[in-house]
């Protein structure tokens, strides 16, 4: 054989090898693994993906796989390294896809999805493989916002937060932002951990997310967006028991984010809070946040918060501050033509100056105040025309209005008012006078003049200061307080309005006296016979939610409670000569379908069930109402109307925390009631702040307030 012949045989062989080596490797890159679903084995020969999420590579235990052109990814590998919760429900095949702002639900199998409560068609359906939950990626990521791009020659997909074209500019400008986080510290107690998130301006908003994946700690995942941020140390290192690490970083770019995780060793109770000031966000882990935690998160008032609050409201409407000693002298100079209305409020306690033609700069503004009694000044644009400057005050204190032409003076004392406070719901004025000898007698009687009225107190009856008290508000002008002589005292008040007053006196065992108020024109009550149903949830062989100790004995029954507040609710507005009847009045089982049918052969106007919540987790917290969605209105009230009614009086009147209102069609006492009716669950009984504060007579007496308020209101949107 010639040498080139030889030659060639060798490279002929080599060729071969490279040939056999290469389709050994192509053969391994392409090797089919074995795939469960659907009740059969499924052999998959497709070629491996990779999955690159915020320029990290994962590794499940499924790869991605592509089924007819869609691919399908471990939900909670990829979604949870995103900052996303995923949920599983078995019994429903069922998964949940929650990131701060998108809930997203997908059935195993199912062409649809559920964006947000729309029903939306899928290409592929999710599905259960290797005992894995697998969802289409594409469709989720980009429901999520984010940015998914996918690379056919590497076979990869790159997951990230999806940039808009001018992020390129911001990277480099974080701090020309609509504000800074400029500080997380924390303090730890025997009975808390509180982490301070600081800002150098006003947070407006927060959102928040639990992540709590069996084997791995819980996480509390808190964005705060419109903010940038600029601290040293983006991980702070705690291990005091209940908080491991604090991690903080830039989430988002555009718009801007910043993400604060908080690693705690389990999950523990928590709350989340502002600042007086609204300038840094407080996190307590293991107790509640306390006013002095909110004041002393805030920044006193200096000559700079002065030089902004004046700068936002503008040259007509400037504010000064000067303490007298005695009072405090705030001055709002005006112009000419502009109309001011001052009173007072009680939500928060403070005074209200309404400016018609006002030209604030800014929708709304705030800054600390540190001249006790005065907290905060704020400052709102209430429409096109009329702003308002609010005078927060640590309680309810005395004040004069002086009119000047060009300015107006408010001087706010610093004395307050002695076991007396005034309270407004719109719909209902109260007057409460609290360490009162509830044993005497109060009357009111009708003044000289339509709108006057006077509430005679007996001698000793309870120790309040003389004076007048100035409200001008829709009710009421205004309380004159006289000295205490031999009869005792009288309280002359001064309505509003020109109308029919009804008025009542009640009492509790906490020695409070508690007179109400309520224009019958103004709340519009229907004509003929009201009837309000109460339902005392459970009761009898039926506790309800049952709270132990850690030696199994029963502190707490949710029944019990219920009976209380609709027992205070009853005496209320019998008290007013509003007719009721209750489902039960003592500790005794009534069937599920007597309640509403009692109520529906009373003829009744309103059904209020009352009920307490248990959730096994001990850091859910707050108040939600219930409602069946779908009622007709013969009324002119629907139940979802009466629903908004009830949770906006209960946040107002106990600051719980709003877990919204419910549509809850499957409930008898909801579906079967021939009236509005509304199922209001209170607090949650397996958190530790909620029970604490149920127990006590003050706060079933302030739910049963909120509750009467709600009914005087919803009956005046009855027509009869």
């Amino acid at each position: 054989m010639s040498l080139g012949g030889l030659l060639m045989k060798k490279l002929t062989a080599i060729i071969i090898c490279l040939f056999i080596i290469l389709s050994i490797s192509q053969m391994s890159a392409f090797a089919a693994i074995k795939l469960v679903y659907d009740g059969k084995v499924h052999m998959y020969d497709g070629r491996a993906v990779s999955l690159i999420i915020n320029d990290k590579t994962l590794n499940p235990k499924v790869p991605p796989i592509i089924m007819q052109g869609t691919t399908l990814v471990p939900a909670r590998a990829v979604f949870e390294e995103m900052g996303a919760k995923v949920t599983w429900n078995k019994s429903a095949q069922q998964v949940t896809v929650t990131s701060a702002k998108n809930t997203i639900v997908l059935v195993i199998n199912s062409e649809f999805a559920v964006v947000n409560g729309k029903k939306e068609k899928l290409l592929m359906p999710a599905k259960i493989i290797n005992e894995n939950t697998m969802i289409p990626l594409r469709f989720v990521s980009e429901k999520m916002g984010l940015d998914v791009k996918w690379n056919s020659a590497s076979y990869e997909i790159k997951i990230s937060e999806k940039k808009t074209e001018t992020d390129t500019s911001q990277d480099n400008n974080t701090n020309t932002s609509s504000g800074v986080i400029n500080n997380i510290s924390f303090e730890t107690s025997s009975e808390k951990t509180l982490v301070t998130i600081q800002s150098d301006s006003s947070i407006s908003d927060y959102s928040k997310l639990e992540l709590n994946e069996e084997g791995k700690s819980f996480r509390l995942v808190i964005d705060i967006p419109e903010k940038s941020i600029n601290i040293s140390q983006l991980t702070i290192p705690v291990d005091d028991g209940r908080i491991t690490k604090i991690r903080s970083a830039q989430y988002q770019l555009s718009p801007k984010k910043v993400r604060v995780v908080l690693d705690m060793t389990s999950k523990l109770s928590y709350s989340l809070d502002f600042t007086q000031d609204k300038k840094a966000l407080l996190v307590s882990i293991g107790g509640s946040i306390s006013q002095e935690d909110k004041l002393n998160g805030s920044q006193t008032g200096t000559v700079e918060d002065y030089e902004y609050f004046n700068s936002k409201i503008g040259e007509d409407n400037t504010v000064a501050l000067k303490d007298e000693g005695e009072k405090i002298c705030v001055t709002i100079n005006k112009n000419k033509s502009q109309e001011i209305k001052v009173q007072r409020g009680t939500k928060p306690d403070s005074v209200e100056i309404e400016i018609n033609k006002a030209k604030f700069k800014e929708d709304k503004f705030t800054i600390p105040i540190s001249s006790s009694p005065v907290t905060s000044l704020m400052a709102e644009m209430i429409d096109a025309q009329k702003g308002k400057i609010t005078i927060i005050t640590s309680s309810q204190v005395p004040y004069q209005i002086y009119d000047d032409t060009g300015s107006l003076n408010i001087y706010i004392y610093k004395e307050g008012y002695k076991n007396i406070r005034y309270e407004n719901s719109g719909a209902i004025s109260t007057l409460i006078i609290s360490k009162a000898d509830t044993s005497k007698q109060v009357t009111i009687e009708q003044g000289t003049k339509k709108n006057e009225a006077k509430i005679l107190l007996p001698e000793g009856l309870a120790d309040i200061q003389s004076g007048d008290m100035y409200i001008n508000d829709e009710m009421l002008k205004s309380f004159e307080i006289s000295d205490e002589n031999d009869s005792g005292r009288e309280i002359d008040i001064k309505f509003s309005v020109e109308s029919n007053i009804s008025y009542s006196v009640r009492t509790d065992t906490m020695k409070n006296i508690y007179v109400y108020f309520f224009a019958r024109d103004k709340v519009k009550l229907p004509d003929g016979d009201i009837l309000i149903a109460i339902d005392a949830g459970h009761g009898g062989k039926d506790p309800g939610a049952v709270y132990k100790d850690k030696n199994g004995v029963v502190k707490v029954e949710e029944a019990d409670l219920n009976l209380d507040i609709a027992c205070r609710l009853n005496k209320i507005l019998t008290d007013l000569g509003i007719p009721t009847v209750m489902t039960r009045s003592k500790d005794e089982y009534v069937e599920l379908h007597q309640r509403p049918n009692m109520a529906n052969s009373m003829k009744a106007d309103l059904f209020v069930s009352i009920h307490n919540n248990w959730i096994d987790s001990t850091s859910v917290a707050g108040t939600m109402t219930l409602y069946f969605p779908y009622d007709d209105a013969n009324s002119g009230l629907t139940s979802k109307r009466f629903a908004e009614i009830v949770q906006a009086e209960m946040l107002r009147t106990i600051n719980t925390t709003d877990r919204k209102i419910v549509s809850r069609p499957n409930l008898v006492v909801l579906n079967s009631t021939e009236m509005p009716a509304i199922l209001v669950e209170c607090g949650f009984l397996s958190n530790d702040s909620d029970r604490g504060k149920l127990t006590t007579e003050k706060y079933r007496e302030q739910i049963a307030q909120a509750l009467y308020t709600a009914v005087i209101r919803a009956l005046g949107e009855i027509e009869k």
